[in-house]
Parts: C-alpha cells; sequence; structure tokens
C-alpha cells in the first residue's frame, strides 16, 4: 500500500503486544487509544479530537488495472473512511464514506475538514463534527493538494496541460492562478501569507525537486532549495522542516539554507511528521521505531516502538502516531524540556 500511494502521488503528481516501549528520558510510556484496521498516516489533531482516513484497497485476483504482486485495485470496490476520536481515547466516529476513491492529503482548519479523492481529483469539505461533504472545485482541474489560509485551498494542477499553483474559495467556485508551473508540483503548506510547494526539475525529466515559495496573493516566485526526493509535507515552526526520501532536513525560511538533522528510512508514506520546542519526531515505517532529533541539530534517538509507526502530530506535551502494522492510535506525553 505505502508503494502505491507513493506512485500514485507522482504520478498524478500484525497486531502488536501492549505497551510498545518507550526509551527515552523524560517520555511515558506509549498508551493505545483507539484500533483502527486499514488506516492510512493521514492523521491530523485540534485540541480536542483526532482525525485520519482508513482505506479499502478494493485489490482483487486479476490485470484490470495496475496493483502488485498479482492484485489489480478495482477502483469501482475501493473506499475511504474519515474517523475521528477524542484526544484522550473513547467511541470513534465514523464521519464520512468515499466511496470508488480514497480521501487523501486530509487537512484541517477551525470548522472543516478537507481533503483531496485520489483518483479523480476533487477538493472536498466537511464540518469537524460531521454532516454532508461538498465539492469545493468546479471540476475544471484535476487538483492534488489541500492546504489552507483563512480563505483559500491551495492546490497544484495535476490537469493534463497543468497551468500550476491554484487557490480555490473556502466556500467552493472557480480556481485561480497563484504561480505558473508546467512541471509536475506538488503544494506543502501555507503559512504567514506564502504558499510552499515542491516542483519537479525539467518538467518532469529531471532527477530532483525545487522547493519553491510565492506569497498566496500572487507574485514572483523564488526557490529556496533543490532535494533529491519529493518531500511529504512541511512543517513550520521557527524554521521549516520536513523529510525527503532518506533525509530529515530544516530549511531557513529565509534563505533556504538547509540542514541535514538525520537519516530516515525509505518509507514514501508517513503522513505527518511533528515538532515541539526543541525536537523533531517521525515514525520509521516498518523499521518499527519512533524517533525524534533535536531541531538545532545531533543525535537521533528512539523514543518509542512498534510494527509499523506513522502519521505523527504534536499537540502541546502529547504525541500522538499511528502504529499501522499494528491498526492502533497510539498517545504518548513528552517532557517540555
Amino acid at each position: 500500500m505505502n508503494r502505491m500511494l507513493t506512485l500514485s502521488l507522482v504520478s498524478m503528481l500484525s497486531s502488536v503486544a501492549s505497551g510498545a516501549g518507550a526509551h527515552a528520558a523524560g517520555i511515558s510510556a506509549p498508551i493505545e487509544i483507539a484500533r483502527s484496521r486499514g488506516a492510512s498516516c493521514d492523521l491530523r489533531t485540534d485540541a480536542q479530537f483526532i482525525y485520519w482516513t482508513t482505506s479499502d484497497n478494493g485489490l482483487a485476483q486479476g490485470s484490470s488495472s495496475s496493483g502488485a504482486q498479482g492484485m489489480a485495485l478495482e477502483w469501482p470496490r475501493a473506499s475511504s473512511t474519515i474517523l475521528r476520536v477524542p484526544i484522550e481515547g473513547g467511541t470513534i466516529t465514523r464521519l464520512a464514506t468515499v466511496k470508488a476513491n480514497w480521501a487523501f492529503l486530509l487537512s484541517l482548519d477551525h470548522d472543516h475538514l478537507y481533503w483531496n479523492g485520489l483518483r479523480t481529483g476533487e477538493i472536498w469539505r466537511m464540518p469537524k463534527a460531521g454532516g454532508t461533504p461538498v465539492r469545493l472545485d468546479d471540476g475544471a482541474h484535476k487538483l492534488m493538494g489541500t492546504a489552507t489560509d483563512s480563505t483559500y485551498v491551495y492546490a497544484s494542477d495535476r490537469s493534463a496541460r497543468p497551468e500550476g499553483l491554484l487557490r480555490i474559495p473556502k466556500e467552493g467556485g472557480a480556481a485561480t492562478l497563484v504561480s505558473q508551473s508546467r512541471a509536475l508540483t506538488l503544494v506543502l503548506g501555507v503559512d504567514h501569507g506564502d504558499l510552499y510547494w515542491a516542483e519537479r526539475l525539467d518538467g518532469g525529466t529531471g532527477k530532483g525537486w525545487l522547493l519553491r515559495t510565492v506569497a498566496t496573493r500572487g507574485g514572483q516566485s523564488r526557490t529556496l532549495a533543490q532535494v533529491d526526493a519529493l518531500p511529504a509535507q512541511f512543517v513550520f515552526s521557527d524554521d521549516i522542516y520536513f523529510i525527503a526520501g532518506s533525509t530529515v532536513y530544516g530549511m531557513s525560511r529565509t534563505t533556504g539554507a538547509l540542514r541535514r538533522l538525520a537519516r530516515a528510512s525509505e518509507y514514501g508514506d508517513r503522513g505527518a511528521i511533528g515538532v515541539d520546542n526543541r525536537y523533531l519526531y517521525w515514525g520509521d515505517g516498518k523499521t518499527g521505531e519512533l524517533k525524534r532529533v533535536p531541531k538545532s541539530g545531533g543525535a537521533a534517538s528512539v523514543v518509542a516502538t512498534g510494527t509499523e509507526p506513522c502519521g505523527v502530530v504534536v499537540e502541546g506535551q502529547t504525541i500522538f502516531w499511528m502504529d499501522r502494522g499494528g491498526y492502533r492510535l497510539m498517545r504518548m506525553t513528552i517532557s517540555s524540556d
């Protein structure tokens, strides 16, 4: 599944024993707060709830569509479900089910959840408390991305003849161009009035990705840095943090200077990474390790183990992650040092 999701992104752009170990001082033992089969690493949180998606991949024997290991992906049989649970644990609420598609790139603001239809490139919105999903885009483009500010959702144009980076009103409507690009792009985030994205070198034929930014109102774009692999997500803190390929990076907002903080496993579906005042946290996937490294640089350390940790988010002094191989949503208290 990891490889299939990663390949889909680029081309369109088990159980464990209870009590996985904590290995660092100042960190409590991990606690399981929910079980969720089929869970992705698309994990998000606010001050009250954790939100995530599950996927039925529709795999069946045959060769009618691209698949792996003798299995074929049958989109009419595929589906995703968007779930939430209180951050302290409790009853899981099923918010919506997406048929014949996968809900992808889940994001949120104060009131709503947003996601892409991975197969078809729409953008959807739904109240965080649940309700009927509403399609925001007008169907004129195939879109990938759900970064938001107070007014717009930002996405990459993945149409056959892409225009570039687009913004769509949160209330729905036609997309407008923020920055032109004919290359394969992926929106990585919005922060302090600036849009950030990755852009494939040479329109998709080169090796490597440019990390670029432009004001959300439009204007002259600029390149911050170049990396060998596609980042999955930007996390904004004192600087910008991300994982690309097998490297954990910090990047200056102003100059684009890169700091190589640690090595990571080659794992294309990490979902999310988290930061607090001192550390960056990430799941190393099938190595079974949840790790952290100082944001200023230094030695990385293992803070917990499981089967397939991914989708890491930090809320205050609590860290959440999906131990996907064990179908478990986990929580752990971290020190405020």
